[in-house]
């Protein structure tokens, strides 16, 4: 039995479902720093069962940045520039319910 979910975030920079045990997250998103860029943070039942890390062009330079995702569910890009636009999506294996 696959148990089904999804939801969004209000700003609608992150979209994640989950079927089972298998998450997707999609984020769409124009940083307004340079630094790490925090893009939300995922519900309990969403969340990594170990920290997870993905290379993901910007959108305008095409230079890549990391996309990072751990255990408490904080998602973030890693060394994002400010006015560039990242766009991507995760999928994972998340912890039980």
């Amino acid at each position: 039995d696959a148990d089904n979910y999804a939801t969004n975030y209000a700003d609608s920079r992150l979209k994640f479902s989950r079927q089972g045990p298998l998450v997707t997250v999609m984020f769409d998103a124009t940083s307004n720093i340079t630094g790490n860029f925090i893009l939300g943070n995922l519900p309990e039942m969403f969340r990594p069962i170990i920290s997870t890390m993905k290379s993901i062009p910007e959108w305008i330079t095409g230079n890549h940045k990391r996309c990072q995702i751990n255990t408490d569910g904080n998602l973030a890009i890693i060394g994002a520039v400010s006015g560039q636009r990242y766009s991507s999506n995760v999928s994972f294996l998340a912890k039980e319910i």
